[in-house]
């Protein structure tokens, strides 16, 4: 179901959508759509949920994020999928074999392996994704009141 769900996510993000909204909005419409044929424990649907949600989050590895990632319970799955997707063809393998590396190394080294990145262009930090993210909506700015509150009202 995996490629269903990504190509629903390309095209949500195609159209504008915000990548991680995309992704589950994606995911809950593949799912549903999947209730409706096979009868699924949810116990597995969550599993997969959380495997589909780490994939975007594999490409940033910055800051304490890869720290973080490693801790979740579903770390080693979302990994392994990972690793699956790298072998066919989806995402880049070199990309995969950081994040292995990564996985089973110390804590020092880990930090070593993230302080080689900051002296990489941003392009290679990245790999090759299946998507790209939609371009940042503009926040809009609250209208401040041109006149002062009156002093009559309670």
């Amino acid at each position: 179901m995996w490629h269903l769900v990504l190509d629903r996510w390309e095209s949500k993000t195609a159209k504008g959508e915000q990548r991680f909204p995309a992704l589950f909005e994606a995911i809950d419409e593949i799912l549903n759509e999947q209730y409706e044929r096979t009868a699924m424990p949810r116990r597995i649907t969550g599993d997969m949920r959380e495997i589909w949600v780490f994939q975007p989050r594999f490409e940033k590895r910055t800051g304490k994020q890869p720290f973080r990632m490693v801790e979740q319970t579903r770390f080693r799955a979302a990994l392994d999928f990972f690793e699956l997707r790298a072998h066919a063809g989806e995402v880049n393998t070199s990309l995969a074999q950081w994040w292995r590396n990564f996985y089973e190394a110390d804590n020092t080294t880990r930090q070593t392996m993230l302080d080689t990145l900051k002296d990489q262009p941003e392009d290679t930090q990245q790999g090759t994704s299946a998507t790209k993210s939609a371009p940042r909506k503009k926040r809009r700015r609250r209208k401040t009141p041109t006149t002062a509150p009156s002093e009559d009202r309670p």
